[in-house]
């Protein structure tokens, strides 16, 4: 069939609704492959979807710019009772994607809970909505393969050694001469102090030749950060997940400069837990080829990774970040910031409302966004959107990512 030549806009400024349309269509691909619906029907589904949004005023008046069969499945949209058997089972999967989308949004912190949700939306096989059938499609192609447990998931050792040289930075009593040897230890950060030295950042001050000059230059708590952050390059650069170091780097950054803000927080805590704070999406390699896919087609289909995770594996990369965290023996309050910094409502700890704020800050949009959890990560830190606009990416934050 031929496709929408030229699509309705939508409203300016309606940023919200178009996502709301893509993610419906996410949610309808995955329901048409579990009903075998075929290739043209499955084309006809998603283009209803990304005009659902629209009155049948407006499809009227550009009805010529849609295919009939588009346009007789929103017939069917609007009027349960109208169309053939066909257009009806189209609609009716349309109509639950839509209610169930528009159920998570409701929720003032949404999260996507398919049981829960799901459970609620049966009510509407009584009254003609959608069918039994729609319901455990639904049901069935939103069920998880079990995740092989936290042993299988191929994850690295964590170097300690990153803790403890951002340990050292609070040390009243560390010199010099301790952080040159932290560093000299592995000669590739060697060479990236020497390196961060001469750079354009500090190069005016003539260059360096020494190892003990360039920690002079840069100053030990910028060395120790360069240090601890090397050293967890290799948990971190991992080739399937190219954007996971930069984004790091960036939430550590920001992180450290909101709890020197706060007051609340540790800084030198603040950014470990920002440089660890997405390291659940490591486990995501041990999905199914299955999952896999599944998660990549929501994605693609514009819904957030946390969205998309939930809704796939019943768990998201925050939680499986907490197991691996629990392997690596790290402190209670790392263990939780990694777990809840998509949900910070469900902690009483601050660090999970700062990290939230500085990945909100990125402008990373991993899930729903949520002016009511961004009033509460605000309110937990004592911070205000001034603050929050007064951060921005450093010039050594930015050298280390690149690094």
């Amino acid at each position: 069939m031929n496709s929408i030549c030229a699509p309705i806009p939508f409203p300016p400024g309606n940023a919200a609704l178009e996502s709301h349309c893509r993610r419906v269509a996410g949610l309808c691909k995955l329901i048409a492959h579990q009903l075998f619906l075929s290739t043209e029907d499955k084309e006809r589904l998603h283009l209803a979807c990304l005009l659902h949004h629209q009155t049948e005023e407006a499809v009227a008046t550009h009805g010529s710019r849609i295919p009939e069969g588009v346009r007789a499945v929103m017939e069917s949209f609007w009027h349960v009772d109208k169309g053939d058997p066909q257009e009806r089972v189209l609609a009716a999967v349309l109509r639950l994607a839509d209610a169930f989308d528009g159920a998570v949004q409701k929720n003032p912190h949404p999260h996507v809970e398919v049981k829960r949700l799901l459970a609620e939306l049966r009510t509407g096989i009584g009254t003609g909505l959608w069918s039994r059938k729609i319901v455990e499609a639904f049901q069935e192609c939103t069920k998880p393969v079990q995740m092989p447990p936290p042993q299988q998931w191929r994850v690295p050792v964590f170097p300690q050694a990153a803790v403890r040289t951002l340990e050292a930075i609070r040390s009243p009593s560390v010199s010099l001469p301790q952080v040159v040897d932290a560093a000299r230890r592995d000669p590739a950060t060697a060479g990236c102090i020497m390196h961060l030295a001469n750079s354009a950042l500090y190069s005016e001050r003539g260059e360096v030749s020494t190892l003990q000059m360039a920690v002079a230059r840069i100053g030990f708590v910028i060395a120790c950060k360069v240090v601890a952050t090397l050293a967890m390059r290799p948990l971190l650069s991992i080739p399937k997940l190219e954007g996971l170091w930069p984004h790091s780097i960036e939430v550590a950054d920001l992180a450290e400069q909101l709890a020197e803000r706060s007051g609340a927080i540790d800084p030198g805590e603040a950014y470990l837990a920002g440089l660890l704070h997405d390291v659940g999406r490591i486990a995501l390699g041990a999905t199914t080829l299955y999952d896999a896919a599944r998660l990549q087609g929501l994605e693609e289909s514009g819904c957030p990774t946390v969205y998309a995770e939930d809704l796939i594996l019943h768990t998201n990369h925050g939680a499986l970040g907490a197991q691996i965290a629990l392997t690596w023996k790290l402190p209670g309050r790392l263990v939780a910031a990694i777990e809840h910094h998509h949900r910070p409502e469900v902690s009483s700890e601050v660090l999970p409302s700062l990290l939230y704020l500085a990945e909100y800050q990125t402008g990373s949009v991993e899930d729903l966004t949520s002016n009511a959890r961004l009033r509460l990560a605000l309110s937990t830190t004592g911070l205000t959107e001034r603050d929050l606009e007064g951060c921005q990416r450093s010039g050594v934050g930015t050298w280390l990512a690149a690094a």
